[in-house]
């Protein structure tokens, strides 16, 4: 198995450790170590802090992917929303357009007869009550 950055610099400062511990504090070797130990901390900062940006940066990819499938759902639940809305508003304009003729034909009936005898009372009148009212349209 490869062995990621992370596990090489870990070990390479757990041998400068070691190597700091037999070395005396005072001399040119254990500054050079140390100087080296420090070096590679600050390297292994460095290959955190990119690893963390790695995941931040695919995380936020994600999280957009997320976002943008959610949005596309939300665009179409807002369409059907407003087609449902569209058929309903077209199957009221019908259902009044077919009333409006209903009412005009049996109207028609009454005015021809108020034409005819002058009074509003007349069989086209009734006719047209006997309509309204289920079942009395068939004496």
């Amino acid at each position: 198995m490869e062995k990621d950055c992370n596990d090489l610099l870990n070990e390479s400062i757990e041998r400068l450790l070691e190597k700091l511990n037999t070395l005396d504090p005072a001399s040119d070797e254990y500054r050079k170590a140390a100087d080296q130990l420090s070096k590679q901390y600050d390297l292994k900062i460095r290959e955190e802090s990119h690893q963390a940006e790695m995941k931040l940066k695919e995380r936020h990819e994600e999280n957009e992917e997320i976002m943008s499938e959610r949005e596309y759902e939300e665009t179409v639940k807002k369409n059907r929303i407003d087609w449902e809305m569209i058929l309903a508003r077209l199957g009221v304009d019908v259902l009044m357009f077919a009333v409006g003729i209903g009412f005009k034909q049996m109207w028609g009936n009454v005015w021809t007869n108020l034409e005819q005898t002058g009074t509003a009372s007349s069989m086209g009148l009734r006719e047209f009550f006997k309509g309204l009212i289920p079942g009395r349209g068939k004496n």
